[in-house]
C-alpha cells in the first residue's frame, strides 16, 4: 500500500499529529512505509534475524552471561492517539508475526505509564519516564530479583524534576520555526561518569558509527557490568 502523503501534514520530513505531536516521516529508515504495511520484510531477513538471536543468546550462556534484546518501538506505536492511522503494522511486528521470538518490545509497558511522557512530542527517543521502563525490563531480563528492580525503579522516579530549560528534539529542530517543549530530567543525588571514545552524537554531522560510552556510578543498585550493543 503506498502512502498518500497528501492526506497528512507534512513539513521537513516531520509528520505532524493532533496536539502538535511530531513523528518522524522521513529518514533513512522510512518507518511510516512498515506503518501502512508498504514494506513487506523477506523470509531470509526473518531468518538471519532468528539464526543472529540465538547465536547471541547461545554466546551469553557459554560466558555465563544473561541475554536480553530490546527492541525501541516507534514512537507511533506508543503515542497512537495522535496518530493519523488508527491500525498500525511495524518491522518489529513483522518479525514476531515471523517467529523471532524471545524479544522484549516494551509497546504496552509504555502505553501504560500514567506518570509521564514516555516519548518526547518534539523527538524520536524515549523521555525519561521511558528510559525508566526501558531499564526496569532490561533489569528483569536479566533477572534481578524482582523486589530490588521495584526499588530501584521508584528510586530513579524521586530523582525525577522540572528541566531548567525547555527540551527540542530531533524532530522540534526540523521545523520552523523550531518546536520545543517542558520535560523533566533524572537529578540523581549521586556522581554519574561518562567517558566517551571521540565520537560523541553531532547533530550537524551525526558520527554515531563506532561510538563508545563507559558510565560509571558512584552508588549502583546492583553489582556487575551491563554492556549494551545499540543500533539505530
Amino acid at each position: 500500500m503506498a502512502i498518500d502523503m497528501s492526506a497528512w501534514h507534512t513539513e521537513s520530513e516531520v509528520l505532524i499529529g493532533a496536539d502538535q505531536e511530531l513523528y518522524l516521516a522521513g529518514g533513512n529508515h522510512g518507518v511510516l512505509r512498515f506503518a501502512t504495511g508498504e514494506v513487506v520484510i523477506r523470509d531470509d531477513s526473518i531468518a538471519n534475524m532468528q539464526a543472529n538471536l540465538q547465536g547471541r543468546r547461545e554466546a551469553a550462556a557459554r560466558g555465563g552471561f544473561a541475554f536480553a534484546h530490546m527492541i525501541a518501538p516507534e514512537k507511533y506505536r506508543v503515542v497512537t492517539d495522535a496518530f493519523p492511522l488508527a491500525s498500525t503494522g511495524s518491522l518489529a511486528r513483522q518479525y514476531a508475526d515471523g517467529g523471532c521470538v524471545g524479544v522484549i518490545d516494551p509497546v504496552a509497558e509504555m502505553r501504560a505509564e500514567t506518570e509521564g511522557r514516555t516519548y518526547y512530542r518534539t523527538d524520536t527517543h524515549w523521555a525519561p519516564h521511558g528510559k525508566i521502563i526501558a531499564a526496569r525490563l532490561v533489569a528483569l531480563a536479566g533477572e534481578r530479583d524482582p523486589a530490588d528492580v521495584a526499588a530501584a525503579e521508584q528510586a530513579m522516579r524521586n530523582c525525577l524534576a522540572p528541566a531548567p530549560q525547555a527540551f527540542c528534539g530531533d524532530l522540534g529542530r526540523k521545523l520552523d520555526p523550531k518546536q520545543d517543549e517542558p520535560t523533566v530530567i533524572i537529578r540523581v543525588p549521586h556522581a554519574i561518569r561518562t567517558f566517551e571514545n571521540g565520537l560523541p552524537h553531532d547533530y550537524q554531522r551525526p558520527v554515531n558509527d563506532g561510538r563508545l560510552v563507559l558510565t560509571e556510578s558512584d552508588a549502583p543498585t546492583a553489582r556487575g557490568t551491563l554492556l549494551i550493543f545499540g543500533d539505530s
